[in-house]
C-alpha cells in the first residue's frame, strides 16, 4: 500500500510532462505557421490537397506527378 502513492505522483508528473510536450509542439508548428509567407502557405495546401485527392484515387498517376511537379516548381520560384 505504500507504494501506491509514489507511483500515482509518478503517474501525474508523466501525465504533465505529456500535456506540457504537446503544448510545445503546438506552439512550435503555429510559430513556424505564422514565419511562412501566404504565398507558400497556399501552395502547401495545394500540395496536401493534391495528395489527399490522389490518396482517394480522384486523379491518375500521371496527374498527379505533372501537377505537382508545377506545385513544386513554383515553391521553388518563392524561395529565390
Amino acid at each position: 500500500m505504500d507504494h501506491i502513492i509514489p507511483i500515482g505522483i509518478c503517474l501525474f508528473a508523466l501525465v504533465l510532462l505529456v500535456f506540457i510536450g504537446a503544448w510545445l509542439i503546438m506552439r512550435y508548428r503555429q510559430d513556424i505557421q505564422d514565419n511562412t509567407a501566404p504565398g507558400e502557405q497556399a501552395v502547401h495546401s495545394m500540395l496536401t490537397e493534391l495528395q489527399n485527392s490522389y490518396d482517394r484515387g480522384d486523379i491518375s498517376t500521371e496527374e498527379f506527378r505533372v501537377i505537382k511537379a508545377e506545385l513544386t516548381a513554383r515553391l521553388r520560384d518563392l524561395h529565390k
